[in-house]
């Protein structure tokens, strides 16, 4: 096939109900992207709540029922598979731009994060594993969303997958201005870590003021811990934001905080650097380590509040420094485009 010709394309995510992330962000926008570019794009999406094992089943099962079969004039040419489980979904054309795993039965099971006890069966997930190898491995092509979770799947399902890295959804053009706002974006669980940010604005010397945006199930546990800190006149929970909001508060940041543990890819570091902004990031992190060099393109340090804000610091009492760095992240998203992951998805001749 070929990526100048229309195609009949459906884009598979799952959808957790009323949640609104990354993965959303990330396939809505290829969907789009497609449809740009005069394919005849759907975005199909089944929903998914992963709250037992039989309810993980269903959901790759429902994937595998689905019927995308080409038929006529409204059946699909190839199908683009996402994250788990919509790469269960049969098509003579399937290529898979993986953006994760149920990691709950892979490297999270591994952590601790993973701690319901359906989850510690090991003969379950040893058939999981199975399933997604085969699932996976019978896509024409198999692309990431990142080198990280490209070892992740060679390292528990054997198989290879070509990194393509999605360009920063929401900003293309730096900021020249640096002001006196921490940042930081995502989910308030605990594997975003904003906890170790608000325990590093005890020791921060600069006049720094910290945003977190997000909603997630820890809000009422973060509020406590800043008030518990004396921490309200500079640290504040801003909750959902829109984007033009939040393009607003990239802007006007100094620096963005981004320290997830082992994160899939990281869209909000990318953000984050093609806004102009350096980032400092954990040593943990993930694939957003790809992007975030210590001394490149930010600070990579260690899982410790007195580091987190010794960086903090850096960024405000070396400006100079500060807006080099943010300057060589912007240079290192320029090249990140969607024509250049699009022409890849279309690319394999099933």
């Amino acid at each position: 096939m070929s990526s100048r010709q229309p195609l009949r394309v459906a884009v598979c995510a799952p959808h957790v109900p009323l949640a609104s992330g990354g993965m959303e962000r990330l396939t809505q926008d290829l969907w789009r992207e497609l449809r740009r570019r005069g394919h005849a794009a759907d975005l199909v999406r089944l929903p998914y709540t992963p709250y037992s094992r039989a309810a993980v089943l269903r959901g790759a099962v429902a994937w595998r029922l689905a019927d995308l079969q080409p038929w006529g004039d409204h059946g699909f040419d190839m199908v683009i598979a996402t994250g788990f489980p919509s790469y269960f979904v049969r098509h003579p054309c399937k290529v898979t731009w993986l953006v994760a795993q149920y990691r709950q039965a892979y490297d999270l099971n591994e952590t601790g994060w993973a701690d319901a006890e359906w989850l510690r069966d090991a003969q379950w997930r040893a058939a999981l594993t199975q399933s997604d190898s085969a699932a996976i491995g019978e896509s024409a092509a198999i692309y990431s969303i990142s080198a990280n979770v490209s070892d992740r799947l060679r390292r528990y399902n054997g198989l290879a997958a070509t990194p393509l890295h999605p360009p920063p959804p929401l900003i293309r053009e730096p900021s020249n201005e640096f002001g006196d706002i921490v940042l930081s974006v995502g989910r308030l669980d605990g594997l975003k870590r904003h906890d170790l940010l608000i325990d590093a604005m005890q020791h921060v010397e600069a006049p720094a003021r910290c945003v977190i945006v997000g909603t997630g199930v820890d809000r009422d546990a973060l509020q406590a811990r800043i008030d518990n800190a004396g921490l309200s006149d500079r640290v504040r929970l801003a909750g959902w934001v829109d984007d033009g909001e939040l393009r607003r508060l990239y802007s006007v940041a100094r620096v963005v905080f981004y320290g997830p543990l082992d994160e899939d890819l990281g869209l909000v570091a990318m953000e984050a650097l093609a806004a102009g902004k350096p980032v400092i990031s954990l040593r943990d992190s993930g694939g957003v380590l790809e992007f975030v060099s210590d001394g490149l393109t930010g600070w990579v340090v260690e899982n410790d509040a007195s580091a987190v804000a010794r960086a903090i610091d850096a960024a405000f009492f070396d400006d100079a420094r500060c807006r080099a760095l943010g300057a060589a992240g912007h240079a290192l998203m320029a090249p990140m485009t969607w024509d250049r992951v699009v022409d890849a998805l279309l690319q394999p001749a099933c």
